[in-house]
């Protein structure tokens, strides 16, 4: 089977996404405008939901507006209005801390209640836009809590971002880690500025073609020991879209071919 996903360009399988941190600007500045992106090129499935889940005072109703207000400034072309309801109508917000039990009871609540709503099939992922240190704390929380169990055919997967370790051995540590409640193939590492050219190739080379690629060991090398100038804004961000729209038309296939 090929796995050149993005020149297949599939719609991607019904999902909920849960964005931890998601009050910072990696959400705004570039995950929900990928996201857009995604929706406009119509590879995000029409079953599809969003659960903000972050310790600042808002609930869903102030966390859409917020966003609502805060997009438009992040994005190179303006966002279809329609496309905009239809985005803003699936996002929901969770407030509660990382490590509180209680907070994680809310956001399977949640879940449910948005799998319900969009018909989402009981698939989820969750995407970790926070500081490096509460990669292993939330692994650890939701897997207690049962929320990457995978059961009657339901898919579940989580989303390191940045940097994976800042070593060799941390990396190695993280990954024994997040392997205590995770499977190897729920695990996905990306880091949102990959900007030079040789590391795009290695990535695109390496990623779809082994599963130990998602070790995290070799682009935490390369993260950790090839510093690069922080690219533009706009380059960035279409790299970002392009981060989000691998994984996205993974979904349909990589469940089933590891």
């Amino acid at each position: 089977m090929s796995l050149n996903h993005l020149d297949m360009n599939p719609t991607a399988a019904p999902c909920v996404m849960v964005i931890f941190g998601a009050t910072g600007d990696l959400t705004k500045r570039k995950l929900i405008p990928a996201l857009c992106n995604l929706a406009q090129d119509e590879v995000l499935p029409k079953q599809f939901a969003i659960v903000g889940f972050a310790s600042n005072d808002f609930d869903t109703t102030s966390f859409r507006k917020m966003l609502s207000e805060e997009i438009p400034k992040y994005v190179s072309t303006p966002i279809d209005p329609k496309l905009w309801d239809w985005m803003s109508e699936r996002i929901y917000y969770v407030k509660g801390d990382f490590v509180d039990p209680e907070a994680y009871k809310r956001l399977d609540q949640q879940i449910n209640e948005a799998d319900k709503r969009h018909n989402t099939l009981g698939n989820r992922f969750f995407y970790l836009a926070v500081a490096p240190r509460f990669f292993s704390p939330i692994a650890q929380m939701l897997g207690q809590c049962c929320l990457t169990k995978e059961e009657s055919g339901h898919w579940a997967r989580v989303i390191i971002e940045k940097p994976f370790g800042h070593d060799l051995e941390s990396a190695k540590k993280l990954n024994q880690e997040l392997n205590q409640v995770l499977t190897e193939k729920q695990i996905y590492r990306i880091d949102h500025y990959l900007g030079k050219e040789t590391v795009q190739t290695s990535w695109s080379s390496a990623f779809p073609t082994t599963s130990s690629s998602r070790s995290g060991i070799a682009t935490t090398l390369t993260t950790c020991k090839s510093p690069r100038p922080k690219p533009s804004a706009s380059s960035t961000a279409a790299a970002f879209t392009r981060r989000l729209a691998r994984f996205a038309t993974w979904c349909p296939i990589t469940f089933s071919s590891f």
